[in-house]
């Protein structure tokens, strides 16, 4: 990197530098040029990337862990240790190096394709076999071809079994009426099959 002169801006210091692939000058903030810590400096990215064609990757053919001696190993282990707890979160009071960065849209975008599908139903992390609690105490089963299922393919367990009490799925009109009223509970001989509006009159009546 040749700096051919500096001065002083409102915001700090300002360099010209000649570029080290096509030797124009150039103008270039003193931070940015600390910040990278780079013993080259290039005009665009055009000319970064011309240099570094041919030039071998300091880790090519590397994999892991598994190319670094024992003395490496123990030395990248004992960094772990610093900075992580046993669990592999981050200590409180350290920085990780990414905090404060964040990924370009077209990086989001890239990212997105990558996972999608890849973490739905039984590739998701936290399945739990297609059995949830919902919000206000009813038990929700993964049935994504049911006919009545929501957006997310999960349908009441307590409007399965009345269903198959019956025979028939159950229409929008009916409803189940849990006789001890835990919503979990959801054996044949805890529901009663009504309409809405009977379903309504019984919960004021308990009420």
């Amino acid at each position: 990197m040749t700096i051919i002169k500096s001065w002083d801006v409102p915001r700090g210091k300002r360099s010209l530098i000649v570029c080290d692939f096509c030797r124009r000058t150039f103008e270039r903030m003193g931070a940015r040029i600390r910040r990278h810590n780079s013993p080259t400096h290039f005009c665009d990215l055009e000319c970064k990337a011309n240099f570094q064609k041919g030039k071998k990757p300091w880790n090519k053919g590397k994999i892991g862990l598994q190319h670094h001696s024992k003395e490496s190993r123990e030395k990248i282990r004992m960094a772990q240790i610093k900075i992580k707890d046993h669990k592999g979160r981050f200590k409180e009071g350290h920085t990780p190096w990414s905090m404060g960065k964040r990924h370009s849209e077209e990086t989001k975008r890239k990212i997105s394709v990558s996972r999608r599908g890849k973490s739905k139903g039984q590739e998701n992390y936290n399945w739990k076999g297609g059995r949830i609690n919902s919000s206000n105490g009813y038990v929700l089963v993964k049935m994504p071809n049911h006919p009545y299922c929501d957006k997310r393919g999960y349908v009441y367990e307590h409007r399965l079994m009345a269903g198959k009490a019956l025979g028939r799925h159950l229409k929008s009109s009916e409803s189940v009426h849990h006789i001890n009223n835990k919503h979990g509970d959801n054996r044949n001989n805890n529901f009663v099959i009504c309409t809405e509006s009977y379903h309504q009159s019984i919960f004021h009546k308990n009420k």
